[in-house]
């Protein structure tokens, strides 16, 4: 009962306040990336209470601004900055359970399935890469051999 008061409440505060977010991306970049990052600082040095969190935020902003600009796209960085304390906790697990062996990763069905498929997705774009380079280097020398 408590939770779907709280949804609920929640549901009309965001649409209460759709208009004015909808008005900040008019904010110009000038105004808007100082202040998030001054908030920024302010969280992160709040957070631990000391300037490991401020440090740590300055170089993980470099290195975002780095891959950004070499074209990494920035949503799986994210992604696995949420993901990781999950991973972490259930590999313990994992590991707990079986005594510390590495086999439980592959001995069912449905982990293997899963490891062919993480194999499958971290090969494909490499593959696809070579293909389209050997491609465009013999439509550049002309030939169909």
């Amino acid at each position: 009962m408590i939770n779907s008061c709280a949804n609920g409440i929640a549901v009309v505060c965001a649409f209460s306040m759709m208009p004015l977010m909808t008005r900040v991306i008019t904010i110009s970049n000038k105004i808007l990336i100082p202040t998030i990052t001054v908030v920024c600082a302010v969280g992160s040095f709040s957070a631990t209470e000391s300037m490991y969190g401020l440090y740590i935020m300055f170089f993980s902003g470099i290195a975002c601004y780095l891959l950004d600009r070499d074209g990494y796209p920035m949503a799986p960085l994210l992604l696995s900055f949420v993901l990781t304390p999950l991973f972490e906790k259930y590999m313990r697990r994992a590991f707990s359970a079986s005594a510390g062996h590495v086999e439980i990763f592959w001995q069912s069905a449905i982990c293997k399935t899963c490891l062919a498929l993480f194999v499958f997705f971290l090969v494909a774009p490499m593959v696809k890469t070579a293909v389209m380079k050997r491609r465009a280097a013999r439509k550049q020398s002309g030939g169909n051999a």
